[in-house]
């Protein structure tokens, strides 16, 4: 199992931009690109999403993946979604 932590910034207009400086400001130490397709599941009644869960097969040239997030939590303002990586063949889900 992995854990997936995002922060998001809800910010008002008055500091926008200068939010958006500073972010442009910071060095990047490295990056890399991949282009990335993903499909999302759910039965047809969404109980998946009733749950705050998800399921996505997501792929790119060298590998497929599917996916299940669990319900998260939010502890301040860094939101923790533990989720479980499996590789995948085909285009549903095993």
């Amino acid at each position: 199992m992995q854990t997936e932590i995002e922060i998001k910034f809800f910010v008002s207009r008055d500091i926008r931009q200068p939010f958006f400086n500073l972010l442009n400001s910071l060095e990047i130490i490295s990056s890399s690109q991949a282009e990335l397709g993903n499909v999302y599941f759910d039965t047809p009644a969404l109980d998946l999403r009733r749950l705050e869960m998800g399921l996505r097969i997501r792929r790119s040239d060298d590998f497929a993946e599917q996916t299940i997030k669990c319900r998260g939590q939010v502890v301040g303002g860094l939101h923790a979604r533990p989720e479980y990586n499996a590789p995948v063949e085909g285009d549903l889900p095993a």
